[in-house]
This record gives structure tokens, sequence and C-alpha cells, in this order.
């Protein structure tokens, strides 16, 4: 979030881009900030006037106000891992739709995004397996993949943490997962049922 406001800050206004507020879920974030850009109460964003808003905290600011957002402005999903909860995605689609405002959802670091839409589209697109491999300290798991990640940790060797089906593994680790997740939207033939997901903990893996 702090690279994308200094970019925006510096680079925003040669192409016509201002950076109207910021929000985070722990106000103190807020206090290096000047006083004008700082917004206190999402509630307070109809009178911000913007055009757009970016998230790129976590899925649950997308579960818990993404409706309100799309009553007034579009929306760009920087957590999309938050569309494997059948019912997130639903509310925010009809919201879109109600408010006449656009759903975005960026590709992140997923290279081959538009030919995998292309494939999708055309419906020569059988099955799509994402691997991503991480250094083991670079996860935030969830639930019982915790337990597995901590294994890993300690045998200090290359363990597959996960292989299936997408959907059920957003939530363990939402904030790891989301190119995978860019995947399925790309995909909707597929989306987050159909789309393979394997996650690989590596201690050769450079942390980040």
């Amino acid at each position: 979030g702090q690279f994308l406001v200094s970019q925006l800050l510096s680079q925003g206004p040669p192409r016509g881009l201002s950076l109207c507020f910021v929000w985070a879920r722990r106000g103190g974030a807020l206090e290096a900030l000047p006083p004008p850009l700082r917004l206190r109460d999402l509630r307070d964003l109809p009178g911000t006037g913007v055009d757009l808003v970016v998230e790129v905290a976590h899925p649950c600011v997308a579960q818990e106000h993404g409706e309100d957002i799309l009553r007034h402005a579009d929306f760009m999903l920087g957590s999309p891992s938050a569309l494997a909860d059948a019912v997130t995605e639903r509310r925010l689609r009809e919201a879109a739709a109600r408010g006449g405002h656009t759903l975005y959802v960026p590709r992140g670091a997923l290279w081959g995004c538009e030919d995998i839409a292309r494939m999708d589209s055309a419906g020569t697109l059988q099955a799509l397996k994402v691997t991503m491999t991480k250094a083991p300290g670079s996860f935030r798991p969830q639930g019982w993949l915790r337990e597995r990640v901590v294994a890993a940790v300690a045998s200090g060797t290359r363990a597959v943490l996960y292989e299936g089906p997408l959907r059920p593994l957003c939530p363990l680790v939402p904030n790891n997962v989301n190119s995978m997740a860019a995947a399925a939207v790309a995909a909707p033939g597929l989306g987050f049922d159909g789309v393979t997901a394997c996650l690989v903990a590596d201690p050769r893996c450079v942390t980040c």
C-alpha cells in the first residue's frame, strides 16, 4: 500500500490521476500521511468524489465493504481471493450492476492472463494448474495449513503444502494466492472449483 501511495503522489498527476484518500484497517497506519489524505471512516467515502477505489489490504475489505464502495465508485480488487467465497462474488457482482460501476480484478503477477481468458472464451481451455513456490517464511497460513507450514520450516526441505481445487485454499492463505485467484477469474469456465492450485514451500527460495 505504501508503494502505491508513493507512486500515485509522484507519478499520478502527469497521467491525470490524483489520490483522493487512503483508508486503513488500522488507523495508526495513516499518521504518516498528510491530513487531507486520511479517511478515518469509509462511511465518508461518498463525500470524497472518488472515481475508483483500489484495495490492496486483505480480502475482508471486499467482503465487509465492497458493496458499499460499489454504490459510489468503481472498485479494483487487489485481493481477488475474496471471490473464492461464492456469496461475496455474487454480492459484489450484483452491487456493481445496481450501482452502474465496474468491479476490476488486476492480473497482478499472473503471466499469460490474457491467453488464459482467450482460451476460456473460445472453449479450448480444458484444465489449468497454477503452482506457486515460496520460502516457508513467506506464507501467512490459517487453519490446518499452519501446521504444514511449521513442519516444512522444521524439515528444511521442499514440501508440497497443498494440491487440489483452488477454492478451499484461498481462505487458508488469502494473502498468498491472489495470482491464482486472478487465474480463476480469467477462466470463468473453470472458476475457483476447476482451477487446480499447487502450493510449495521451498527453503531455497528467497523470502519475499
